[in-house]
């Protein structure tokens, strides 16, 4: 991309309104709800999802610009490796992964205070995540802690390892330059 002699009306340039709807654009097509992670997609090959990361590392370094509703696990995983990513942060980036409803539902459980419709519910996402069964209560934590990282992480493994490789490959670069 390239751009002369930017202006635009919030004062920081035509460039940061770029990156800024590239990211609103990509992230409506990555899954979850206030914390998003992008899923792998038949249009998407590994260069593409290269030059996403090559793009991200790069609107970061113009504008400060970090696509802010990714799963913290996510970025972190991209930006630091997976082994970094904690049982806490799974969990809460978990939390800001699954809808309201589906939050309270987890939340019900967890209490022992769970209706009918909240067990479909439940069952209905613990089969969406790969889980065939509703485990018991002294159970529900363990087997969420083993679907959080299912989600954020090993589902979109190969994008994390494009978007690692474009952003240790561009930083591994700018040192090399400055040597």
């Amino acid at each position: 991309m390239e751009l002369t002699n930017e202006k635009a009306v919030d004062s920081d340039g035509v460039s940061r309104e770029v990156y800024s709807a590239f990211w609103e654009h990509f992230l409506e097509q990555c899954e979850g709800e206030e914390k998003r992670v992008p899923r792998l997609r038949p249009d998407y090959s590994e260069k593409e999802w290269k030059a996403v990361g090559r793009v991200w590392l790069k609107g970061y370094l113009d504008h400060g610009i970090m696509p802010i509703r990714l799963s913290p696990a996510f970025v972190l995983a991209c930006c630091q490796g997976v082994s970094l990513v904690d049982e806490e942060l799974l969990m809460t980036s978990f939390a800001r992964f699954l809808s309201v409803p589906e939050r309270l539902c987890i939340e019900k459980a967890m209490q022992g205070i769970m209706d009918e419709s909240d067990e479909e519910e439940l069952l209905d996402l613990f089969s969406r995540l790969g889980a065939h069964c509703l485990p018991c209560k002294e159970n529900l934590r363990a087997t969420i802690v083993t679907m959080a990282p299912k989600a954020l992480i090993q589902e979109p493994k190969f994008i994390i390892d494009c978007f690692q490789s474009s952003i240790h490959n561009a930083l591994a670069l700018c040192h090399s330059l400055l040597v």
